[in-house]
């Protein structure tokens, strides 16, 4: 797995958290996918080569997709050489 992804429902918002290896351009694929969704905050840490993206997401009551399956997509990120976006899905 290249990439740890948690996502989790805190309130009317959404947690989310990646770590990984430093990839170059990654934080912008991930923006890709959450476009369709306001985000709120991001934090970026790093140690050496390893990165933790962390974001709070608003999401709206017509959002039909599940924390599980926008962390999937997130996670898909990862491991696709193409910039995509959630409204793709």
């Amino acid at each position: 797995m290249l990439a740890d992804v948690e996502a989790r429902i805190s309130g009317s918002n959404v947690m989310l958290r990646t770590i990984s290896k430093r990839i170059p351009g990654q934080i912008v694929k991930i923006i890709n996918v959450l476009e369709a969704f306001e985000i709120l905050h991001l934090n970026i840490s790093t140690m050496q080569d390893t990165v933790l993206y962390s974001f709070v997401i608003k999401i709206g009551l017509e959002c039909q997709l599940s924390v599980e399956e926008l962390a999937v997509e997130v996670q898909k990120s990862f491991s696709s050489s193409d910039v995509f976006c959630i409204n793709d899905i």
